[in-house]
């Protein structure tokens, strides 16, 4: 006996091991970090961008090959003291080796704005991932919210349904008695049935919303997850901020700015040094002998000042992008100010619904108690019991609702505050 009951303990142990952990609030932007199909798709190029910049530094290291080569030919060479032509007289063979370095010191400065455009890059990369982040983590919050309303529509459902079919049982009595006319029960048994269908359509409503989690948090959810209602933190004095898409926009327009400057560098001197090692010889074996060994040091400068127009037309093409870039940043902040007051509206709006929906629901409780007890007796029709019933599913319904409004109202809110969702659900008990 006591070792079927070490089978079951074991059994249950790792059945809970395999079911997860719980999904907390708190701890949603660590698991998009780790988990996050999507976030792992900006996090690459996240070390995309810090790999390019490491490249950019190698600009400033002299280049360094060894070049070694031979040659036979058999071309007659012309000769005047021959009065025609000789095919002995140029090198058979010809063998040559060398170390061979460039070092470009100079480029008009265009090395070192580049480093600077990289390590732009890599910020910008960065700030990606913040507003990624943000977005996952705005989604994933309105998943959940959505989730728990249809979790709680089902519950209500449910509830409804348990009831209707206890009142279907009543009422066949009835009928049986002759109590009631043909029509009504089938009205009553009508109405218990559309519970099923209804129940169905909420249950691909939450698959799909399912769905949607694991894209977005990289994680399988179950219904218990999302049966508990969003605690989040209060939003009365959050502190503005910058939006990250904003921010975005911001560091969007210094790389440009900076990438002007590196094309511009294009049209200024550069210098590029030479050095080189090594031996020309007509004897392979000459070419160990330290007397024919050498070295050469040569310098090159060179400008571009003309391309034809092309750096005229370049700076037309970059004033239009920069035009484009401040219209997308006033266009966000005027969509991000109508959103955060359509969102305080929102709020406002369901905190009153919820007021008038408890107190509905508590009417409807009370009403559908007292008409269930006048049923038993006869003194009620089963017109009116439905009635009732479907009074307060509404109710609980509306309920639902504004408390979903006004969680996600509060999300939105404090979106277009431009307040890090991040930081604000890991406030959230």
């Amino acid at each position: 006996m006591w070792k079927f009951k070490v089978y079951i303990a074991l059994s249950i142990l790792i059945c809970h091991q395999f079911a997860g952990a719980e999904i907390k609030l708190s701890e949603l932007p660590q698991k998009i970090k780790a988990q996050s199909p999507k976030f792992a798709l900006i996090q690459a190029q996240s070390q995309k961008a810090e790999s390019s910049l490491r490249e950019a530094w190698t600009q400033l290291i002299p280049s360094l090959e060894f070049v070694f080569g031979g040659q036979y030919q058999d071309q007659p060479a012309p000769s005047a003291a021959l009065g025609g032509f000789s095919s002995f007289i140029s090198p058979d063979e010809v063998y040559n080796w060398k170390i061979r370095s460039q070092w470009s010191p100079y480029l008009g400065g265009r090395i070192w704005k580049t480093l600077k455009l990289r390590e732009k890059y890599l910020e910008q990369s960065k700030i990606d991932s913040e507003y990624e982040l943000n977005e996952l983590v705005k989604q994933s919050l309105e998943i959940w919210v959505r989730a728990y309303s249809v979790l709680k529509s089902m519950d209500i459902l449910k509830e409804s349904q348990a009831a209707q079919e206890k009142y279907l049982k009543i009422t066949k009595r009835r009928a049986r008695r002759g109590d009631l006319e043909s029509f009504e029960l089938s009205q009553v048994k009508a109405d218990y049935y559309s519970y099923s269908p209804r129940l169905a359509n909420y249950s691909k409503q939450l698959n799909l919303l399912k769905a949607q989690w694991l894209s977005l948090v990289g994680e399988e959810a179950q219904d218990e997850d999302f049966k508990l209602r969003p605690n989040l933190a209060p939003v009365e004095n959050l502190k503005p901020g910058v939006s990250l898409a904003v921010q975005k926009l911001q560091f969007s327009e210094e790389v440009l700015q900076i990438s002007q400057a590196v094309e511009n560098s294009k049209y200024l001197p550069k210098l590029v040094l030479n050095l080189s090692y090594g031996a020309q010889t007509y004897s392979f074996l000459d070419t160990f002998d330290p007397d024919f060994w050498g070295y050469s040091l040569g310098a090159q400068v060179s400008w571009t000042f003309y391309q034809g127009g092309e750096r005229s037309y370049k700076k037309k093409s970059w004033e239009m992008d920069r035009i484009v870039i401040e219209k997308q940043k006033q266009d966000i902040n005027q969509k991000l100010k109508l959103s955060e007051n359509l969102s305080q509206e929102e709020i406002q709006k369901s905190q009153l619904l919820v007021e008038q929906s408890e107190k509905w629901v508590n009417m409807a409780q009370r009403a559908l108690h007292q008409a269930q007890r006048a049923y038993q007796i006869g003194r009620v029709s089963s017109f009116q019991i439905l009635q009732l019933r479907n009074s307060l599913e509404r109710a609980q319904e509306s309920l639902n609702q504004a408390q979903v409004g006004e969680v996600l109202g509060k999300i939105n809110f404090v979106y277009a505050k431009g307040y890090d969702l991040s930081q604000w659900v890991s406030q959230t008990d």
